[in-house]
């Protein structure tokens, strides 16, 4: 089994503190803070996305709700609510506040011996005003893999940023 910072990865992963380190970690959370302790051993936690800007001055926000569980040799994190903030001028404002999506997304960790590996799920549903031309067809095709390969991006990153933490 590897030792990372003199622990092997099963200790390091069971370590109390690895769950706030994870969503410190994480490149899609600009900051997070823990919001309760469950009955269950669980936790609450608020997350902050970092702003994405739009261009024109707007630039969008997501606060994050999401509960982690925390039984190793198993981690899960699910975003229990989400809402977001769009901030600029009130004309594009407006418009990008009509189309903030609705987002459903679990991501579970597994420590196996001397692997960490990872399965995320993300659905997005993206409301388009019926009075904007946008190419729904197309958007649904390149939609899926668009954001498979971030999610891809997002974990790799995260996984790299554990293996620098941890060694």
């Amino acid at each position: 089994m590897p030792v990372v910072a003199g622990r092997t990865l099963d200790a390091h992963f069971a370590r109390p503190e690895t769950p706030e380190e994870i969503l410190r970690l994480n490149p899609g959370i600009a900051s997070a803070d823990k919001l309760e302790d469950l009955p269950d051993g669980s936790t609450l936690w608020l997350g902050r996305s970092a702003p994405i800007a739009f261009g024109s001055g707007v630039s969008v926000t997501s606060r994050m709700k999401f509960k982690v569980v925390h039984r190793p040799p198993e981690m899960l994190l699910e975003v229990l609510e989400v809402s977001q903030e769009a901030t600029g001028p009130a004309i594009f404002t407006a418009l990008i506040e009509k189309m903030l999506p609705k987002v459903s997304s679990r991501t579970s960790m597994r420590q196996s011996g001397d692997s960490l590996t990872s399965d995320a799920y993300l659905e997005l549903e993206l409301p388009i005003p019926a009075w904007l031309p946008v190419p729904r067809g197309q958007l649904e095709k390149a939609g899926p893999p668009i954001l498979e390969r971030q999610l891809d991006t997002d974990l790799n990153s995260l996984f790299d940023n554990l293996c620098a933490s941890w060694s």
